[in-house]
């Protein structure tokens, strides 16, 4: 089995007209690889991606993190899409208002797990990626994990 994980950032004004749009590849991390395949076999690792982290950190992905370098928020993801179409697609959209984040941004972390929560550095890293932007609170941004399993 292979998979492919890339990143979107949507970024809209305060009117919601679309002023940035950036895509890239993430990792995903040995931890949330490890949490998937223990959730074959036990009812107490959940696979659902729940929070969405932000810090401000620029230190490069690795496979081995277990948390965001300088977490300084985290959201509820906002919605889930599934698609098995052509391959079996996982999507994990957060919307962040012009409200949240508003910092440097430097660093993602996607959190799964039944320890995670509104505190920072719960739960298990399922994937990160470097993103850089300073958000202001007259914009907001929507962020777009995909995940493509294929064989």
């Amino acid at each position: 089995m292979n998979v492919f994980s890339n990143v979107k950032v949507e970024v809209r004004d305060i009117s919601g007209m679309l002023i940035d749009t950036t895509e890239h590849h993430n990792i995903i991390c040995e931890d949330g690889l490890n949490w998937l395949a223990r959730s074959m076999f036990s009812a107490g690792y959940s696979p659902k991606i729940i929070y969405l982290a932000w810090g401000t950190d620029l230190t490069a992905e690795s496979s081995t993190q277990i948390k965001l370098v300088t977490e300084v928020g985290r959201k509820v993801v906002t919605s889930t899409l599934f698609s098995s179409t052509t391959a079996f697609t996982c999507q994990t959209i957060t919307y962040l208002a012009p409200t949240d984040a508003i910092c440097a941004i430097g660093e993602l972390g996607w959190f799964m797990g039944s320890s995670a929560d509104a505190t920072a550095d719960t739960g298990c890293l399922y994937a990160r990626s470097t993103y850089t932007r300073t958000k202001t609170a007259l914009e907001s941004l929507t962020i777009i994990r995909t995940d493509i399993f294929t064989t």
